[in-house]
């Protein structure tokens, strides 16, 4: 079922833990935002602000864990709907 994408004024924030069965554990924090309009190719798109950290333990069984790295990624998407045809491109 298709329900319109915000077009303003929209914040998702995301939160995620994994690890890979022994030596890590991840914790990541994601927030998305909408930011703005930008013209390409003749078509309107808004922005969208990704920001997202991530933290890496080395979390061995029945050790105590400790913070390893921060990986930080902030990236820029640009998106766009067709609420006739009911669909949304993200560039």
């Amino acid at each position: 079922m298709y329900h319109p994408f915000p077009d303003s004024n929209a914040t998702w924030c995301v939160e995620s833990f994994s690890g890979d069965g022994g030596t890590y554990c991840n914790y990541t924090n994601s927030i998305y935002r909408l930011s703005g309009d930008t013209m390409m190719n003749g078509m309107l798109y808004s922005r969208m602000l990704h920001y997202e950290l991530t933290e890496r333990w080395y979390c061995p069984m029945g050790q105590p864990p400790h913070i390893y790295f921060w990986v930080d990624d902030n990236t820029t998407y640009f998106i766009r709907q067709d609420t006739i045809q009911k669909k949304a491109w993200l560039w």
